[in-house]
């Protein structure tokens, strides 16, 4: 029996059904309602995570802190720093490291997410849905799993770029990150995870990378820099403004990922009449135009 071969020609004669412009155009602006719509978000989480480090910058770089008319700047190793309960400690002592893991990653949910660094070098927060998976025993994932509040920071091609864990989620690292946990009740996790976003510890990393055409920072690197610990007060009154706000750039980050689902999902059963759309008043970009 001859094989069939497919060409050129064979696909010019087939004959596929095309709604009509119309449909087309009712069809567009279904999607695009649902465009406009993941867009605003990112445009409300790009304000909240401004108004974030704002306010780390407000009371932790600039000084400006509730109170801070009181209290007496004084010298110390790092510059001016406010006297009443401040410290400098070195990093290190704060937080224990650890190494990641070296998997292939798999788009199938055959194991738990598998987080790289690219999934937080772009981005002060992770999108889960866009994360990869991949395979790894169980006693190994214990070791690996990811918590909330794990820290997470690139150690090789962007090192210093930062990423939090901020929902349960069934995940792992990858071995370009490395996982910061606090290990002194000094330390918070958002205190923790701005200081890192800060353009001190950022310029501090670019400074102490290695390699030429690939940068790299070891685990000492990434956490060998001293910082300036406020009070445990202040320190609490900070992780409390923090909360809500991070919270609410995940749930809209979960928005997103539903209405990209639903987007994706609604296309091809209007395409295929599964679902009938012809008779919904919808107003087109054309019908705008012409208003």
């Amino acid at each position: 029996m001859a094989q069939q071969v497919f060409n050129t020609n064979t696909a010019a004669e087939l004959e596929l059904p095309v709604p009509s412009i119309s449909m087309q155009r009712k069809i567009a602006a279904i999607l695009s309602a649902y465009d406009d719509l993941i867009e605003n978000n990112l445009g409300r989480i790009k304000i909240l995570e401004e108004m974030a480090q704002n306010l780390y910058r407000e009371w932790f770089v600039k000084f400006r802190f509730p109170g801070h008319q009181k209290v007496k700047m004084v010298d110390s190793p790092l510059g001016k720093i406010p006297e009443d309960g401040w410290k400098i400690k070195r990093l290190q002592n704060l937080v224990e490291t650890q190494y990641g893991y070296t998997a292939s990653t798999q788009e199938e949910p055959i194991g738990p997410k598998f987080l790289r660094g690219m999934d937080i070098n772009k981005q002060t927060f992770i999108d889960w849905a866009m994360v990869p998976y991949c395979e790894i025993e169980d006693e190994e994932y214990e070791k690996f799993k990811l918590y909330i509040g794990d820290i997470v920071v690139i150690r090789m091609a962007d090192p210093g770029k930062v990423g939090m864990v901020e929902k349960e989620i069934e995940g792992i690292f990858a071995s370009y990150l490395v996982r910061l946990r606090i290990s002194s009740q000094a330390l918070t996790p958002y205190f923790l995870f701005y200081f890192l976003l800060s353009d001190r510890y950022q310029g501090y990393i670019a400074g102490a990378s290695t390699g030429t055409t690939r940068k790299s920072a070891s685990a000492g690197v990434l956490v060998g820099i001293d910082m300036v610990l406020p009070p445990k007060p202040l320190l609490d009154r900070f992780e409390s403004l923090i909360l809500p706000i991070r919270k609410l750039i995940v749930s809209l980050i979960d928005n997103n990922t539903n209405l990209r689902r639903t987007r994706d999902l609604l296309l091809p059963k209007i395409i295929s009449g599964e679902l009938d759309i012809s008779e919904l008043d919808i107003e087109t970009n054309n019908e705008r135009l012409q208003n």
